[in-house]
């Protein structure tokens, strides 16, 4: 037997040996933020995995606060606009770009915002499409979000996600919109204002 033959599956072995691994659930993920355990980290609960968000570029912050701005100006004092902070969902709790919750800021003064508060949620993806559509989008999808939209800053649109599959492992359908349209903002089945994407793109 030769060397080479002899120490390939040893190279090709995992560096981390899935067995050690585990995931956390919602309640121990607020144990360690409560404990201190995750002081000063940045940190996602995705899907019981820890998960270090993506850099925030320049062009991403803007985009962040033009959505923001955008949003605000048009929803009513039923509609609150939080800006990457936790929403608490059954395996997860994702702090999206952007999310629209049924509330004020004082209701959520004791728990973070659940699946059942949340309308819309946006992130802003620069580097982090790959993630945007797959794994948040299974987990926004799976938790019954009814709308998440994805500004894909590379390509200059956002793209909108509505209908979750009954499976809730998707979104039924996806539609795009570029500069020179008008993006309808839907809550409750109905169009709040149709926003310029002009006006969100940075």
């Amino acid at each position: 037997m030769s060397i080479a033959s002899s120490v390939s599956p040893v190279l090709n072995a995992p560096i981390v040996p899935p067995e050690i691994l585990r995931r956390f659930s919602v309640a121990e993920y607020h144990a360690m933020i409560e404990h201190g355990i995750l002081h000063d980290e940045r940190v996602e609960l995705l899907k019981g995995w820890l998960t270090q968000p993506m850099n925030r570029g320049p062009a991403h912050s803007t985009a962040t606060k033009l959505i923001e701005r955008s949003l605000e100006r048009v929803l009513s004092e039923d509609w609150l606009v939080r800006v990457q902070e936790p929403i608490t969902l059954t395996d997860s709790e994702p702090e999206p770009d952007i999310a629209i919750v049924l509330g004020n800021i004082r209701s959520f003064s004791q728990t973070h915002p659940q699946a059942a508060d949340v309308a819309l949620v946006v992130e802003v993806a620069q580097t982090s499409i790959a993630q945007d559509r797959g794994l948040k989008l299974s987990i926004y999808a799976g938790a019954g979000i009814p709308q998440y939209w994805i500004m894909n800053l590379p390509e200059r649109s956002i793209e909108v996600y509505s209908q979750v599959d009954p499976t809730g492992l998707r979104y039924q359908q996806r539609r795009d919109f570029r500069a020179g349209e008008l993006l309808p903002l839907i809550l409750r089945n109905a169009v709040i204002a149709e926003l310029d994407v002009a006006g969100l793109l940075p």
